[in-house]
Formats: C-alpha cells, sequence, structure tokens
C-alpha cells in the first residue's frame, strides 16, 4: 500500500505503508499542488494544481492524463466507484470530469462564494459541496439537479463527510462548530 503526503515546499513523495519507506521520490513534475488524492481503487493518484487535475500512476508516477479546467480549484473529491471526480472552484462553481474519458461533464453553480469542500455520499448518487459563506449544498450526482441547500454554519466550510450508510452529512466550519445534517 501506498500513501502520498503533502508538504508547503511542494514536494511529493509518495511512501509505502508495508514498508514505511520512500517509493519513487520526486518524479512527478508538478508545481503548485494544492491537494493530492488516490482514487478509490488505488488505480490512479490525482494531484490539483490551480488549473487543473494531473492523473497519475500511483506505481510509476508516470502521468496519465491532465484535465485542464478553466477556473481555479480549491477542493476535490473522487466518487466512491472512481468514475467522477468533483472540483470546488474559487469562482464558486462545482466542476464534475469523468474520469475515464478525461472530460469535464458540467459545471454546477447556485453557491455565492468560493467552494470548500466537496464529498460523495457511499453510493455516489448524492454530492454535497460546502462554501466559505457557511453554506452547503446537495446534488444528485446523476442528473446533476441541485437538491437541497443546507444553512446554519457560521463560518468557512471546512470539511464535509457522509455517513458510512449515507443517511448522514457531517460538516466543520472555520468556527469550530459541527453540524450533523440528516439530507
Amino acid at each position: 500500500m501506498k500513501s502520498a503526503f503533502l508538504f508547503t515546499i511542494m514536494l511529493l513523495f509518495v511512501f509505502s505503508t508495508y514498508t514505511f519507506s520512500q517509493v519513487l521520490p520526486d518524479k512527478a513534475n508538478v508545481t503548485d499542488i494544492i491537494s493530492v488524492a488516490f482514487s478509490p481503487d488505488s488505480s490512479m493518484l490525482a494531484i490539483k494544481v490551480p488549473n487543473g487535475i494531473h492523473l497519475y500512476d500511483p506505481n510509476s508516477l508516470l502521468e496519465i492524463t491532465f484535465i485542464e479546467t478553466i477556473s481555479s480549484l480549491n477542493t476535490s473529491n473522487f466518487s466512491p466507484d472512481g468514475t467522477l471526480f468533483a472540483c470546488g472552484s474559487k469562482d464558486n462553481s462545482l466542476i464534475i470530469m469523468d474520469v475515464k474519458n478525461r472530460i469535464e461533464l458540467a459545471t454546477l453553480t447556485g453557491h455565492q462564494s468560493k467552494i470548500s469542500s466537496v464529498s460523495f455520499s457511499p453510493d455516489g448518487n448524492l454530492l454535497a459541496s460546502g462554501s466559505e459563506d457557511g453554506t452547503i449544498k446537495l446534488w444528485d450526482a446523476k442528473t446533476r439537479l441541485g437538491i437541497a441547500t443546507f444553512k446554519g454554519q457560521t463560518g468557512k466550510i471546512n470539511s464535509l463527510s457522509f455517513s458510512a450508510n449515507g443517511k448522514f452529512l457531517i460538516s466543520t466550519d472555520s468556527n469550530n462548530t459541527l453540524k450533523l445534517w440528516d439530507p
């Protein structure tokens, strides 16, 4: 098993969690790294940069593709089956990408502030996005239609996570408030 760590000096290190040794040091030729994420089946490593997503093979760190986006990205997450990649942007939009076909499927709008967190439900049917104005939007991941807007957080949404059964959504904000929602 491998883990990816991101340091503020913008170097990417991949470590084996079996041997705790570094593998493939500094082979990813990427600058301005915002975040990294493994696909659910660990077949891809997504490296988010301001203008898009680099997808790498985590075994060789060879680039599979680069998906360019028009808007600058803040946050991202794979769908549970690894077919979709959702990215929250600084222009208040939510971008849905098709990982297999390497294309942008949709741009969802509705937030009034930068999107700071995204999370898919365990079954992949729902997508939650939280913004810096403290609102959370719930989307149908298949139709890409808005379902609900949750208000009540007093600060920037820092994180969103669905419960394992998908019945609850938990959110945290910059004012150290935690809320449990029943979507």
